[in-house]
C-alpha cells in the first residue's frame, strides 16, 4: 500500500477527500498532526503531535457486494480490535463499542470515521483510524481514553506498527469480500456489553436493556426485560455509564 506521510492537516479524511481523483486506490495518509481531526457525528478527535497513529485509507468498495458494503465498519473495526488485542498481548478486555469504537475496560484507545464517496462509477471509502499510541494525558472525555503505553509501559515505533496494522487490515478486508458471515460473527462476539444488562438512554428516558447484536444493516439490537426487541440507528440511543 502506497502511504502518504503528512506534518500537519485538518485532517486525513479531508485530505483524501480534496484529492480523491489524484490517489489511488489503497493509498494510505499518515500524520503527526491533525488539527481538526473528526470522530462520528461531528465530534472532535483530540491527539497530541508525533504520539499517536492518525491516519486514512482510500478503498475502492467495487470487489464488494453492494448488499455487504455496511459491513466494511464491522471489519475495520475488527481490523483495530485484533491490532490492539496483538499490540497488548492479549491481556486486556477489549472489545468493540457499537458502532466502531475500541475500548479497554470501559477506557477509549481508538476511534474510526468511515465516510463514502461516489467517484465516477465506483464508490470509494475514505476510512479514518485513529488509535492511541505514546499519549499518556488526555483532554477530560465522555469516555475516559487510554493508550498503548499507558497499558504496557512501552513506547512504540508508529510507522513500524501502522504497518503491523496495516497487514491486519488486508486480512481482514479480503475476509469480507469472500466470507461476510464470519466477519458479521466475529464482530458480534467481541461487542462491548453485549448480554449484560445496562441502563441506555432513548429520547431522554432510561431503558434497561441488554445487547444482543448488530445486525447486517448495523442496527444495535436491544432486549428489554419484558422480551422486547428494539433496533436502533447510529445516534438513536446513547450509553448510559
Amino acid at each position: 500500500m502506497n502511504i502518504i506521510f503528512l506534518d500537519t492537516v485538518s485532517s486525513t479524511n479531508d485530505y483524501i477527500a480534496e484529492k480523491i481523483n489524484e490517489l489511488t486506490h489503497g493509498t494510505v495518509v499518515f500524520a503527526n498532526k491533525q488539527t481538526g481531526g473528526k470522530g462520528q457525528a461531528e465530534n472532535k478527535w483530540f491527539t497530541k503531535s508525533g504520539k499517536n497513529l492518525t491516519f486514512s485509507i482510500l478503498y475502492n468498495l467495487s470487489a464488494i457486494d453492494v448488499k455487504n458494503l455496511l459491513s466494511i465498519n464491522k471489519a475495520v473495526a475488527l481490523s483495530v480490535y485484533e491490532f490492539v488485542s496483538n499490540s497488548t498481548e492479549h491481556k486486556y478486555n477489549v472489545r468493540i463499542k457499537w458502532p466502531n469504537d475500541i475500548i479497554i475496560d470501559d477506557k477509549k484507545i481508538s476511534g474510526i470515521l468511515i465516510e463514502n464517496s461516489i467517484c465516477g462509477a465506483q464508490i470509494m471509502s475514505i476510512i479514518g483510524i485513529g488509535i492511541n499510541i505514546n499519549q499518556i494525558t488526555f483532554p477530560d472525555m465522555n469516555i475516559k481514553p487510554t493508550s498503548l503505553k499507558l497499558l504496557t509501559n512501552k513506547t512504540f515505533d508508529l510507522k513500524e506498527i501502522l504497518n503491523e496494522f496495516l497487514s491486519i487490515f488486508k486480512e481482514k478486508i479480503s475476509v469480507l469480500s469472500k466470507d461476510i458471515g464470519f466477519i458479521n460473527d466475529s464482530y458480534n462476539s467481541q461487542l462491548f456489553r453485549r448480554g449484560e444488562w445496562y441502563d441506555y438512554n432513548f429520547k431522554n428516558v432510561c431503558i434497561k436493556a441488554k445487547i444482543i447484536e448488530v445486525d447486517a444493516d448495523g442496527l444495535l439490537i436491544l432486549e428489554t426485560g419484558q422480551g422486547e426487541k428494539l433496533s436502533f440507528k447510529h445516534g438513536e440511543i446513547k450509553y448510559v455509564y
